[in-house]
């Protein structure tokens, strides 16, 4: 049986609860904790995925004292994946979701110039028991190299993923147009403000999905 990942200080030994496959391309999967209320469910959905070389890397910004920008290049300079993924710690993705992206970028002919994959995502409201799919898509994954290349505007306090898009990536990132895996959560608490408004009534109930066992997950902590 698993055990559930550890906490570990980035100054620690990287060694512990380590999930590994070499023949696949290591994932960096970069959150910034800046609120508790549903941390633990979003690294609970990290992991539950069934890509088998992955690491969790937790930017502490409770103090809100670096701006996204700032915490995602930190993210990117600690990271050992050979891409980064970058999720909120309010947002959930489906087990499959990682797998799916970096079957998309593999499937790619290598002249092609992308250097990243993104998604159209499902917004969710966990009080109102809704949700709904939606054609925007959250920030994705890119190849760490293109990441070091052309960094996150750290001046930038909002939507920096969409000015990102904008400013370097809108021709180099694919679309896994048919998965909304990822679960973007609306609440009154978002920095940019509830970009998803419920109007269907037949949105469906919200349920968690129940997994019986964790994989082991490899996971820093960086204050």
């Amino acid at each position: 049986m698993s055990t559930p990942s550890k906490s570990v200080n980035i100054d620690s030994p990287i060694n512990v609860n380590q999930r590994r496959n070499n023949n696949l391309p290591k994932i960096s999967v970069i959150m910034i904790h800046s609120r508790d209320k549903w941390l633990k469910s979003a690294i609970e959905s990290v992991e539950r995925q069934i890509y088998p070389n992955m690491e969790l890397i937790q930017i502490e910004n409770m103090d809100k004292k670096r701006t996204i920008g700032k915490c995602w290049n930190i993210g990117v300079e600690k990271a050992e994946g050979d891409y980064c993924f970058f999720m909120g710690d309010d947002d959930q993705i489906t087990p499959d979701y990682l797998m799916c992206l970096m079957t998309f970028i593999k499937t790619v002919p290598k002249k092609s110039k992308m250097r990243g994959v993104t998604s159209y995502l499902t917004a969710f409201d966990e009080e109102q028991k809704k949700q709904v799919p939606v054609k925007i898509y959250p920030t994705g994954m890119f190849e760490k190299k293109y990441l070091e290349e052309n960094p996150f505007n750290e001046k930038t306090k909002k939507r920096v993923d969409t000015k990102y898009y904008k400013d370097h990536a809108e021709n180099v990132a694919g679309i896994c147009y048919w998965h909304y895996g990822y679960f973007y959560r609306q609440h009154d608490n978002m920095l940019s403000g509830r970009s998803v408004r419920f109007t269907d009534k037949k949105n469906a109930e919200i349920k968690n999905g129940k997994f019986s066992t964790k994989p082991k997950l490899n996971k820093r902590i960086i204050k």
